[in-house]
């Protein structure tokens, strides 16, 4: 996203992402389906999109440690953020330098919810039922942000952890198409929707 000089030449690479990013999800739970037991397919679909997670642990702290080389070396000044919780961090009133940081353990909320959520699903046998305890989580995280006073940055940091508790029900739809679609065609068409 950073090579392009003006707003259309954006556009045209957000879109080109979009449509090669867009069949990723659809696939890896497509992909599941082949490869694992009804059993182990709700657990299976929470592991991997749990990566999300290590990825923003891990890929927070690598570009953090670049961004501090970086401003030791030269003079650039900070670049604009993308991801929408990146933003509400940084409207809590940190730096996009701190912020790097500072978004981390929500990666850890992340993976502990998918995770758990994927095998309390499997284990007991209804998923539907497990699901929305990521969002039992996630809504006191998102009331208490908007409910705290704005000088509370470190309060309403650590209610914003808990809001990356809200993908389960998305991750047992995923693991739901899996299992019970019958068929590759069936399946790939209510992925698609």
């Amino acid at each position: 996203m950073a090579a392009p000089q003006n707003y259309s030449g954006a556009l045209a690479v957000r879109f080109s992402l979009g449509v090669f990013e867009g069949a990723v999800i659809p696939y890896f739970a497509l992909f599941t389906s082949q490869w694992h037991t009804k059993k182990e397919q709700g657990t299976r679909v929470g592991i991997w999109f749990s990566l999300n997670g290590f990825a923003q642990i891990f890929g927070g702290q690598i570009v953090y440690a670049i961004a501090k080389g970086v401003r030791l070396h030269t003079d650039i000044p900070d670049g604009e953020i993308t991801n929408f919780f990146s933003q509400l961090i940084v409207s809590f009133g940190y730096t996009p330098e701190q912020n790097l940081l500072y978004g981390t353990p929500g990666g850890a909320v992340e993976i502990v919810t998918l995770i758990a959520c994927g095998i309390l699903g499997d284990r007991y046998g209804n998923r539907l039922l497990n699901s929305p305890s990521g969002l039992i989580i996630a809504i006191p995280g998102m009331v208490l942000i908007v409910a705290l006073p704005l000088s509370n940055a470190g309060g309403r940091l650590v209610w914003d952890y808990l809001t990356q508790a809200s993908l389960t029900p998305f991750i047992t739809l995923l693991a739901l198409i899996a299992t019970h679609v019958a068929g590759w065609t069936k399946k790939t068409t209510v992925a698609a929707l």
